[in-house]
């Protein structure tokens, strides 16, 4: 029979858990640690389009590489979008450079990566779940041999969990 402290502890623990998961960003996840340090910092996003394209989110180096962030286009279409990314609004190109990031770190951008130290660089933590702490009384000291429990408390208990 589940105690009523026990019970409430197990409620708490279910809501904190539902919250939790659904904090969590949809789609496949890797490893949690992607998860709390999914995106690079502004500074960082800055600093990678300024070596990449001179922060231009229209560019076509005529190499392959398109966009702000020079995706290739196979990466650009592994990522689940269409056309080219020299075509995508910047917002989407910043979302797009934030999936890749999440799924590879600096490894696509090598050059860039090791030229601006880019590693060293902050990242912004994605909104890691908060549980609030609850604090659980310590439960009382068990009777003395012989002694019962107070049978008030006892039926309340009773009657209330069966």
């Amino acid at each position: 029979m589940r105690t009523h402290r026990t019970m409430a502890l197990a409620a708490t623990l279910s809501v904190a858990a539902t919250a939790a998961i659904a904090d969590l960003p949809s789609g496949p996840v890797a490893a949690y640690a992607d998860v709390v340090s999914a995106r690079p910092s502004p500074d960082a996003l800055a600093a990678l389009r300024s070596c990449e394209s001179g922060g231009d989110y229209t560019a076509d180096s005529g190499n392959g590489y398109y966009g702000a962030y020079q995706f290739a286009a196979d990466t650009w279409q592994s990522l689940g979008y269409d056309g080219y990314p020299n075509e995508a609004a910047p917002a989407i190109q910043d979302e797009a450079v934030a999936r890749l990031y999440a799924r590879s770190g600096w490894t696509p951008w090598p050059g860039c990566s090791e030229a601006l130290d880019l590693p060293s660089m902050a990242t912004v933590s994605a909104a890691a779940p908060v549980v609030a702490e609850v604090a659980v009384p310590d439960p009382p000291p068990p009777p003395a041999p012989g002694e019962r429990p107070a049978h008030s408390r006892f039926s309340q208990l009773v009657a209330e969990f069966g």
